[in-house]
């Protein structure tokens, strides 16, 4: 979170958690005195995904230095900042190595639509959902599919399909996380998260650490062994055996499963907020490979 000031009056906003409380983003290059690539640049670094790296990228975009660690304060040299765009053209030319058309791997959404998302009904007794099964509902004001109404479903294959209470019923219990995360990982959140895989993980990936990119933190494995992360922004971050990070892809919405090559996202409402809410969106994308079509 930053804000600008101009004269004393506040002239800009920005917010990484809330959209809503963002303000003039677009005028920030303009009252810094940037004019042509201003805005472009402004968004692109705003939409990093990496905290650590976005600070840095405005410090140099600013010229000033917007953390100061005490040890600093003695050396006062140490906390100087030029403007300059050089460590902006690196990290325009590693993205494009992770997003670009030439990328690994890239998210493409393939449906959507309105409702929400809850591993339990309102009220359950059960309070652990099951894998890969939710219940459905609150698709519209007047929607049938409501409080103990909710229609039970499974995702699979890029599908919500409609099941019935028994066959909810049955199916594998998982615990409360917001993930599903398996029994072969183990996590250490700061600064930034870490993840040990034990021996119960894939053979290419056991007694293996993977530092995750700043705000990160681990969502699955997906079908090639390959270890997905993500964070609040809809970012989606992939990593190979080598625990190298191989490609970046992007969202709408909160990541909340992935199973045969898909990913499902909800809305904010979805899991808690038991009635309707016209913004909250059910979207699933397909993981595809470079060389991969959509299934359409």
């Amino acid at each position: 979170h930053f804000e600008i000031y101009q004269t004393g009056k506040k002239a800009a906003v920005f917010d990484s958690i809330s959209s809503q409380d963002c303000k003039n983003l677009y005028s920030i290059p303009g009252l810094l005195g940037y004019e042509q690539g201003g805005k472009r640049r402004i968004s692109q670094i705003l939409s990093c995904a990496d905290t650590e790296e976005q600070y840095l990228l405005l410090e140099e975009f600013f010229g000033v230095c917007l953390i100061v660690l005490p040890e600093e304060w003695e050396k006062p040299e140490t906390l100087l900042r030029a403007r300059g765009d050089a460590r902006y053209q690196t990290y325009l030319a590693e993205e494009k190595k992770l997003t670009g058309k030439a990328a690994p791997l890239k998210a493409q959404m393939i449906s959507q639509q309105p409702g929400k998302l809850f591993p339990t009904l309102f009220q359950d007794k059960n309070k652990n959902g099951r894998r890969h099964h939710y219940y459905y509902g609150y698709d519209a004001p007047d929607s049938a599919l409501k409080n103990e109404q909710l229609q039970p479903v499974r995702f699979k294959e890029g599908k919500l399909w409609p099941i019935s209470r028994e066959e909810f019923e049955d199916a594998p219990e998982i615990s409360l996380s917001p993930f599903d995360k398996e029994e072969y990982i183990s996590e250490e959140y700061y600064p930034v998260e870490k993840i040990h895989f034990n021996e119960k993980a894939p053979e290419e990936l056991r007694n293996k650490t993977l530092l995750c990119p700043k705000g990160y933190s681990f969502f699955s494995l997906d079908q090639k062994g390959r270890v997905l992360l993500s964070n609040l922004r809809g970012g989606i971050a992939v990593a190979d055996s080598s625990m190298k990070i191989i490609a970046k892809t992007s969202v709408k919405g909160g990541p909340i499963d992935f199973a045969d090559g898909y990913i499902l996202t909800v809305g904010p409402g979805s899991g808690w907020l038991y009635f309707y809410s016209p913004s909250d969106m059910i979207r699933i994308y397909q993981l595809l490979d470079s060389s991969e079509k959509t299934s359409g």
